[in-house]
């Protein structure tokens, strides 16, 4: 496997992610996004929910952006602090401890990129675990609210980079025009070369262009630990082994 996780912590090239407080753990949902992700070199970048803030410190590694992220979950919110802490890059990384209908409603600020791996489960059963659900669960911020707060925060020409169940995301692309958001990069993610997608990365702007759509395959069929090429080039820069 590219990646090392030992006693809840996660060893990237260039940086450490502890993982013991927050429910949701470093995933390869997240790593997508933070290495697919087309950031700005420079501007301000807004992750929303970040979890352990790992996308923050992806797009902090490949940039020279101000990084600002935001966690509804205090033991989530201490643990990405203490992760930002800890990077090389802590002087341009901001963690603010709100929620997203809070922090749009108090924010002036504008972004050039606004990134999210937000909760996404709807109508599923839930686990007795509150924090979990809290990660999981789209109830926690429906996506009707995501991209209200996303339409007020990004600059006009910014730039709105999202992954999503592949069943959700038809209905997701067509609500976010309603807030005048349109696809224009999307990337179809598949587990194997047989077995449908699960996940699609996607970006939107307010401007309409020619959908940019390509593929990715992230293992080979010999084995699920046996990554394809396409994406190892994609993580080599993050991932230990790759």
């Amino acid at each position: 496997m590219c990646e090392v996780l030992y006693n809840m912590t996660f060893q990237f090239k260039q940086f450490t992610v502890n993982q013991s407080k927050a429910a949701a753990k470093v995933g390869t949902d997240g790593v997508l996004l933070g290495a697919w992700a087309n950031f700005p070199q420079v501007g301000k970048i807004l992750d929303i929910g970040t979890g352990t803030g790992v996308i923050a410190l992806m797009a902090a590694q490949r940039t020279s952006c101000e990084i600002y992220a935001l966690d509804i979950d205090y033991e989530a919110f201490i643990e990405a602090k203490h992760n930002f802490e800890q990077s090389i890059w802590t002087k341009r990384m901001t963690i603010l401890y709100s929620d997203f209908t809070t922090f749009v409603e108090n924010s002036d600020t504008k972004f050039d990129y606004i990134v999210s791996n937000p909760p996404f489960f709807v109508n599923s059963l839930k686990s007795d675990n509150n924090k979990r659900n809290l990660a999981r669960h789209a109830d926690a911020l429906p996506f009707e609210v995501l991209l209200n707060g996303v339409r007020k925060l990004l600059q006009p020409k910014g730039i709105f980079g999202i992954i999503l169940p592949t069943d959700v995301f038809d209905e997701f692309c067509s609500l976010s025009e309603d807030y005048s958001l349109y696809c224009i990069t999307k990337c179809v993610v598949f587990p194997n070369s047989v077995k449908p997608s699960k996940r699609v990365l996607a970006e939107f702007s307010f401007d309409k262009s020619t959908l940019e759509l390509s593929s990715l395959i992230l293992s080979e069929l010999s084995s699920n630990h046996h990554f394809t090429d396409e994406y190892r080039t994609l993580t080599k820069y993050f991932y230990l082994n790759c």
